[in-house]
Protein backbone atom coordinates (compact mmCIF):
# COMPACT_ATOMS: atom_id res chain seq x y z
CA UNK A 1 0.00 0.00 0.00
CA UNK A 2 0.95 3.08 -1.04
CA UNK A 3 1.75 6.02 2.06
CA UNK A 4 -1.69 7.35 3.27
CA UNK A 5 -1.33 11.21 2.19
CA UNK A 6 -2.13 12.86 5.33
CA UNK A 7 -2.49 17.29 6.04
CA UNK A 8 -2.30 18.41 10.01
CA UNK A 9 -5.15 21.28 10.64
CA UNK A 10 -4.38 23.27 14.07
CA UNK A 11 -7.37 25.59 14.80
CA UNK A 12 -6.42 27.80 16.96
CA UNK A 13 -6.89 31.42 17.59
CA UNK A 14 -3.99 31.98 19.99
CA UNK A 15 -1.82 29.78 17.78
CA UNK A 16 -3.08 31.47 14.37
CA UNK A 17 -2.59 34.67 16.38
CA UNK A 18 1.64 33.52 17.42
CA UNK A 19 0.23 34.01 21.00
CA UNK A 20 0.91 30.40 21.42
CA UNK A 21 3.20 27.85 20.36
CA UNK A 22 1.68 24.89 18.11
CA UNK A 23 2.28 21.81 20.64
CA UNK A 24 -0.26 19.28 19.03
CA UNK A 25 0.02 20.12 15.15
CA UNK A 26 3.84 19.26 15.62
CA UNK A 27 2.95 15.92 17.66
CA UNK A 28 0.01 14.91 15.21
CA UNK A 29 2.58 15.16 12.41
CA UNK A 30 5.17 13.15 14.14
CA UNK A 31 2.71 10.46 15.37
CA UNK A 32 0.91 9.90 11.88
CA UNK A 33 4.49 9.95 10.10
CA UNK A 34 5.82 6.60 13.10
CA UNK A 35 1.82 5.28 11.75
CA UNK A 36 3.74 5.01 8.10
CA UNK A 37 1.80 7.92 6.99
CA UNK A 38 3.40 10.53 4.37
CA UNK A 39 2.17 14.55 6.00
CA UNK A 40 2.23 16.90 3.43
CA UNK A 41 0.70 19.59 5.14
CA UNK A 42 0.66 21.25 8.37
CA UNK A 43 -1.51 24.26 8.52
CA UNK A 44 -2.76 26.72 11.73
CA UNK A 45 -6.48 27.98 11.17
CA UNK A 46 -8.32 30.58 13.31
CA UNK A 47 -11.26 29.26 14.89
CA UNK A 48 -13.39 30.43 12.07
CA UNK A 49 -16.03 28.38 10.62
CA UNK A 50 -15.44 29.67 6.96
CA UNK A 51 -11.68 29.20 7.06
CA UNK A 52 -12.15 26.36 8.43
CA UNK A 53 -14.11 24.73 6.01
CA UNK A 54 -12.44 26.76 3.16
CA UNK A 55 -8.91 24.43 4.34
CA UNK A 56 -11.11 21.55 4.49
CA UNK A 57 -12.65 21.71 1.04
CA UNK A 58 -9.04 22.27 -0.87
CA UNK A 59 -7.49 19.95 0.84
CA UNK A 60 -9.55 16.96 -0.33
CA UNK A 61 -11.09 18.49 -3.52
CA UNK A 62 -7.56 19.85 -4.78
CA UNK A 63 -4.40 18.51 -2.93
CA UNK A 64 -6.80 15.26 -2.80
CA UNK A 65 -4.96 14.05 0.67
CA UNK A 66 -5.92 10.70 1.70
CA UNK A 67 -6.66 11.89 5.33
CA UNK A 68 -7.33 14.80 6.82
CA UNK A 69 -6.79 15.26 10.71
CA UNK A 70 -8.11 18.31 12.67
CA UNK A 71 -7.06 18.98 16.23
CA UNK A 72 -8.82 21.84 18.56
CA UNK A 73 -12.05 23.49 18.29
CA UNK A 74 -13.90 20.78 18.99
CA UNK A 75 -15.20 21.51 23.01
CA UNK A 76 -18.09 23.38 24.19
CA UNK A 77 -16.99 26.82 24.61
CA UNK A 78 -18.76 29.47 21.86
CA UNK A 79 -15.17 29.75 19.63
CA UNK A 80 -15.29 25.88 19.31
CA UNK A 81 -17.00 25.51 15.67
CA UNK A 82 -14.51 22.16 14.07
CA UNK A 83 -17.31 20.16 14.28
CA UNK A 84 -19.68 22.25 12.69
CA UNK A 85 -16.98 23.42 10.25
CA UNK A 86 -16.20 19.33 9.00
CA UNK A 87 -20.21 18.59 9.20
CA UNK A 88 -20.97 21.39 6.30
CA UNK A 89 -17.47 20.11 4.29
CA UNK A 90 -18.26 16.42 4.43
CA UNK A 91 -20.70 14.44 2.52
CA UNK A 92 -20.85 11.21 4.55
CA UNK A 93 -20.43 10.81 8.04
CA UNK A 94 -18.10 7.93 10.01
CA UNK A 95 -19.92 8.23 13.48
CA UNK A 96 -17.80 4.87 14.63
CA UNK A 97 -14.71 6.69 14.50
CA UNK A 98 -16.02 9.63 16.77
CA UNK A 99 -17.71 7.38 18.87
CA UNK A 100 -14.69 5.23 19.52
CA UNK A 101 -12.17 8.25 20.22
CA UNK A 102 -14.73 9.03 23.29
CA UNK A 103 -15.37 5.70 24.59
CA UNK A 104 -11.53 5.62 24.51
CA UNK A 105 -10.97 8.79 25.80
CA UNK A 106 -13.16 8.36 28.75
CA UNK A 107 -11.25 5.57 30.28
CA UNK A 108 -8.50 8.17 30.77
CA UNK A 109 -10.65 10.88 31.15
CA UNK A 110 -13.97 11.72 31.94
CA UNK A 111 -13.81 15.10 30.55
CA UNK A 112 -13.04 13.07 27.30
CA UNK A 113 -17.26 13.02 26.39
CA UNK A 114 -17.28 16.74 26.19
CA UNK A 115 -15.37 16.49 23.26
CA UNK A 116 -18.03 17.11 20.17
CA UNK A 117 -15.34 15.80 17.15
CA UNK A 118 -17.06 14.42 14.24
CA UNK A 119 -15.37 12.19 11.12
CA UNK A 120 -16.22 12.20 7.58
CA UNK A 121 -15.72 11.28 3.97
CA UNK A 122 -15.52 14.37 1.22
CA UNK A 123 -14.50 12.12 -2.24
CA UNK A 124 -11.94 9.97 -1.28
CA UNK A 125 -10.82 12.30 1.69
CA UNK A 126 -11.15 11.00 5.38
CA UNK A 127 -11.80 13.90 7.60
CA UNK A 128 -11.00 13.08 11.39
CA UNK A 129 -11.24 15.68 14.54
CA UNK A 130 -9.19 15.55 17.98
CA UNK A 131 -9.52 17.75 20.63
CA UNK A 132 -6.68 20.31 21.17
CA UNK A 133 -4.70 19.11 24.21
CA UNK A 134 -1.08 17.19 23.43
CA UNK A 135 -2.68 14.66 25.60
CA UNK A 136 -6.07 13.93 24.16
CA UNK A 137 -4.01 14.26 20.42
CA UNK A 138 -1.74 11.43 21.84
CA UNK A 139 -4.09 8.95 23.13
CA UNK A 140 -6.88 9.82 20.35
CA UNK A 141 -3.93 8.50 17.48
CA UNK A 142 -3.38 5.56 20.05
CA UNK A 143 -7.40 4.65 19.33
CA UNK A 144 -6.87 5.39 15.28
CA UNK A 145 -3.78 3.98 14.23
CA UNK A 146 -4.78 0.22 13.90
CA UNK A 147 -7.89 1.48 12.53
CA UNK A 148 -6.93 4.02 9.81
CA UNK A 149 -4.86 2.41 7.25
CA UNK A 150 -7.55 -0.11 6.44
CA UNK A 151 -10.22 3.26 6.55
CA UNK A 152 -8.06 4.21 3.16
CA UNK A 153 -7.81 1.21 1.47
CA UNK A 154 -11.09 1.22 1.42
CA UNK A 155 -11.18 4.91 0.32
CA UNK A 156 -9.11 4.12 -2.12
CA UNK A 157 -10.78 0.96 -3.54
CA UNK A 158 -8.18 -1.48 -2.53
CA UNK A 159 -9.85 -3.25 0.16
CA UNK A 160 -13.53 -2.77 0.36
CA UNK A 161 -13.71 -6.36 2.68
CA UNK A 162 -14.45 -6.68 6.45
CA UNK A 163 -12.47 -9.60 7.89
CA UNK A 164 -12.24 -11.01 10.97
CA UNK A 165 -9.72 -14.20 11.17
CA UNK A 166 -11.63 -16.03 14.25
CA UNK A 167 -15.14 -16.02 12.14
CA UNK A 168 -13.54 -17.65 8.67
CA UNK A 169 -14.69 -21.42 8.61
CA UNK A 170 -14.19 -23.95 5.54
CA UNK A 171 -16.29 -26.47 3.83
CA UNK A 172 -15.74 -29.72 1.95
CA UNK A 173 -16.54 -30.12 -1.28
CA UNK A 174 -19.69 -31.75 -1.95
CA UNK A 175 -20.80 -32.32 1.76
CA UNK A 176 -24.27 -30.90 3.74
CA UNK A 177 -23.02 -29.32 6.47
CA UNK A 178 -19.85 -31.15 7.01
CA UNK A 179 -18.17 -28.16 8.41
CA UNK A 180 -14.49 -27.28 9.67
CA UNK A 181 -13.85 -24.01 11.33
CA UNK A 182 -10.77 -22.24 10.24
CA UNK A 183 -11.07 -19.41 13.25
CA UNK A 184 -13.18 -19.47 16.80
CA UNK A 185 -16.44 -18.86 15.82
CA UNK A 186 -19.67 -21.27 14.87
CA UNK A 187 -21.90 -20.73 11.71
CA UNK A 188 -25.94 -20.21 11.34
CA UNK A 189 -27.39 -21.39 8.26
CA UNK A 190 -29.70 -19.37 5.97
CA UNK A 191 -33.33 -21.46 6.09
CA UNK A 192 -33.89 -22.90 3.42
CA UNK A 193 -30.90 -23.70 2.23
CA UNK A 194 -27.80 -26.08 2.30
CA UNK A 195 -24.37 -24.98 3.23
CA UNK A 196 -25.26 -21.34 2.91
CA UNK A 197 -23.32 -20.10 6.40
CA UNK A 198 -22.74 -17.30 8.68
CA UNK A 199 -20.88 -17.06 11.61
CA UNK A 200 -22.41 -16.33 14.58
CA UNK A 201 -19.93 -16.21 17.45
CA UNK A 202 -19.39 -18.76 20.17
CA UNK A 203 -22.60 -20.29 20.26
CA UNK A 204 -24.73 -23.70 19.27
CA UNK A 205 -27.90 -23.49 17.05
CA UNK A 206 -31.27 -25.14 16.86
CA UNK A 207 -32.98 -26.17 13.34
CA UNK A 208 -36.34 -24.91 12.11
CA UNK A 209 -38.79 -27.85 11.68
CA UNK A 210 -39.14 -29.77 8.71
CA UNK A 211 -35.77 -27.70 7.37
CA UNK A 212 -32.48 -29.76 6.94
CA UNK A 213 -30.04 -28.30 8.07
CA UNK A 214 -31.22 -24.96 9.32
CA UNK A 215 -29.51 -23.76 11.89
CA UNK A 216 -29.83 -20.90 14.17
CA UNK A 217 -28.29 -19.68 17.11
CA UNK A 218 -29.64 -20.39 20.30
CA UNK A 219 -26.98 -19.88 22.93
CA UNK A 220 -25.12 -22.63 25.17
CA UNK A 221 -27.86 -25.36 25.26
CA UNK A 222 -28.23 -28.63 23.38
CA UNK A 223 -31.24 -30.19 21.57
CA UNK A 224 -33.75 -32.97 21.49
CA UNK A 225 -35.70 -34.22 18.26
CA UNK A 226 -39.54 -34.49 18.14
CA UNK A 227 -40.79 -38.21 16.80
CA UNK A 228 -41.07 -38.45 13.00
CA UNK A 229 -38.62 -35.46 12.17
CA UNK A 230 -35.38 -35.44 10.71
CA UNK A 231 -32.76 -33.32 11.97
CA UNK A 232 -35.68 -30.73 14.05
CA UNK A 233 -33.85 -29.85 16.99
CA UNK A 234 -35.13 -27.76 19.74
CA UNK A 235 -32.98 -26.64 22.71
CA UNK A 236 -33.55 -29.46 26.17
CA UNK A 237 -31.48 -27.64 28.56
CA UNK A 238 -27.30 -27.71 29.34
CA UNK A 239 -25.43 -30.34 27.05
CA UNK A 240 -27.25 -33.45 26.36
CA UNK A 241 -28.81 -35.06 23.60
CA UNK A 242 -32.08 -36.65 23.51
CA UNK A 243 -34.47 -38.13 20.48
CA UNK A 244 -37.23 -40.48 20.84
CA UNK A 245 -37.32 -43.69 19.91
CA UNK A 246 -38.77 -45.11 16.05
CA UNK A 247 -37.40 -41.90 14.17
CA UNK A 248 -34.64 -41.13 11.84
CA UNK A 249 -31.43 -40.18 13.47
CA UNK A 250 -32.88 -41.90 16.81
CA UNK A 251 -29.51 -40.52 19.18
CA UNK A 252 -29.34 -41.29 23.13
CA UNK A 253 -26.35 -39.73 24.89
CA UNK A 254 -23.77 -41.40 26.94
CA UNK A 255 -21.69 -38.43 27.64
CA UNK A 256 -22.61 -34.66 27.89
CA UNK A 257 -20.79 -33.23 24.53
CA UNK A 258 -22.03 -31.64 21.70
CA UNK A 259 -21.59 -33.85 17.86
CA UNK A 260 -21.26 -32.81 13.88
CA UNK A 261 -22.83 -34.52 11.23
CA UNK A 262 -20.59 -35.79 8.49
CA UNK A 263 -21.15 -34.40 4.61
CA UNK A 264 -23.62 -35.88 2.44
CA UNK A 265 -25.91 -37.48 5.85
CA UNK A 266 -29.18 -36.50 7.67
CA UNK A 267 -29.13 -37.32 10.92
CA UNK A 268 -26.23 -39.26 11.24
CA UNK A 269 -24.23 -37.69 14.01
CA UNK A 270 -20.89 -37.56 15.38
CA UNK A 271 -19.50 -36.55 18.73
CA UNK A 272 -17.03 -33.35 18.37
CA UNK A 273 -15.90 -33.36 22.18
CA UNK A 274 -14.83 -36.12 24.05
CA UNK A 275 -17.99 -38.28 24.57
CA UNK A 276 -19.80 -40.27 22.40
CA UNK A 277 -23.76 -41.18 21.27
CA UNK A 278 -25.43 -45.04 20.86
CA UNK A 279 -28.20 -45.22 17.91
CA UNK A 280 -30.49 -48.22 18.25
CA UNK A 281 -30.36 -50.77 15.58
CA UNK A 282 -33.47 -50.42 14.16
CA UNK A 283 -33.32 -46.73 13.97
CA UNK A 284 -32.16 -45.09 10.21
CA UNK A 285 -29.02 -42.99 9.92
Amino acid sequence: MEPIQTAVVTVSDKGYAGERKDASGPLLASLLRKMGAEVVSQTIVPDERAEIERVLALLADEVQVDLVVTTGGTGPAPRDVTPEATRAVVEREVPGLAEVLRFEGYHKTPLAVISRGVAGIRGRTLVVNLPGSPRAVREGMETLAPILPHAIKMLRGVDTEHRARSETFAQSEGSVGDLRPTGEQTFAQSEGLVGDLRPTGEQTFAQSEGLVGDLRPTGEQTFAQPEGSVGDLRPTGEQTFAQPGGSVGDLRPTGEQTFAQPGGLVGDLRPTGEQTFTQPETDHA
